[in-house]
């Protein structure tokens, strides 16, 4: 039982992680990554189809990516897609070719974006907080109800509480990454 919650916790956390660093990821710092248009699938022979299987991405600097739908039929059903996307650039078609624009970011842009990073920073540190105290709620409960000792829970307590750093300090190196990379691009 004290194994399967370690574990949890371990687990939990290691998510909450993961998970802020997909979606840092997805803010964009220096070249645009053709990886945001990873979620866009087309319906075209019968079934939805992802958009790298039926056209090659490429990003051709750092604001431009090049979509080269193989099947030029379905050229403006991609276009509506990658619309759906709300992405905030130009689109422009030619034949079977579509270019997505994106606006240089300035200044102002990089240090609004360092903010919204270090608060999406935050938020899953507070995460990472409310599964040390629910599970520290569950230890007491366990020590209350005579399943462990105290002594066996202060331990236990250690370890998640050993837990929660190291997943705070992979968030803070995470974050100063994607701040260096937004301040010197």
């Amino acid at each position: 039982m004290i194994q399967n919650l370690k574990i949890e916790v371990k687990k939990n956390m290691n998510q909450i992680v993961r998970s802020f660093e997909k979606r840092i990821n997805k803010i964009r710092s220096e070249k645009i990554d053709p990886n945001i248009l990873e979620k866009v699938s087309v319906f075209c022979y019968g079934s939805q189809t992802p958009l790298n299987k039926i056209s090659l991405i490429s990003s051709k600097n750092s604001h431009t990516l090049s979509i080269t739908v193989f099947d030029h039929s379905l050229i403006k059903i991609v276009k509506e897609e990658i619309l759906k996307l709300r992405l905030d650039c130009q689109i422009f078609l030619s034949e079977n070719v579509i270019k997505l624009v994106f606006p240089l970011i300035t200044e102002e842009r990089r240090k609004n974006l360092i903010k919204i990073v270090q608060k999406m920073a935050e938020t899953e540190k507070i995460s990472i907080r409310k599964i040390r105290k629910v599970t520290k709620d569950k230890i007491k409960t366990l020590i209350k109800s005579k399943k462990i000792d105290e002594d066996n829970g202060r331990v236990i307590y250690m370890e998640i509480q050993d837990y929660t750093d190291t997943s705070i300090k992979k968030i803070d190196v995470i974050l100063k990454e994607k701040e260096r990379s937004l301040l010197h691009f």
